[in-house]
């Protein structure tokens, strides 16, 4: 059972979609902090390592994995 996401909560991408999960393509996403929630609750995410775009973006509740809660 995955955690109920909050803002602040640390997390790293997890395609939960069927495809074979890349760790690449993960490590190259790096960590990503919670910044809030779009109008489907799922997590609107600021990942550290996405050179390609600054801006949080929303990402599916199931696709993230929570590394660190916040309190």
């Amino acid at each position: 059972m995955r955690a109920v996401l909050k803002v602040g909560d640390l997390v790293r991408w997890y395609p939960d979609d069927g495809k074979l999960f890349n760790p690449v393509v993960s490590a190259e996403m790096g960590v990503g902090l919670v910044v809030g929630f779009d109008h489907e609750e799922d997590p609107i995410v600021f990942f550290t390592g996405r050179q390609d775009n600054l801006n949080p973006e929303a990402y599916y509740a199931r696709d993230v994995e929570v590394l660190n809660e916040s309190r």
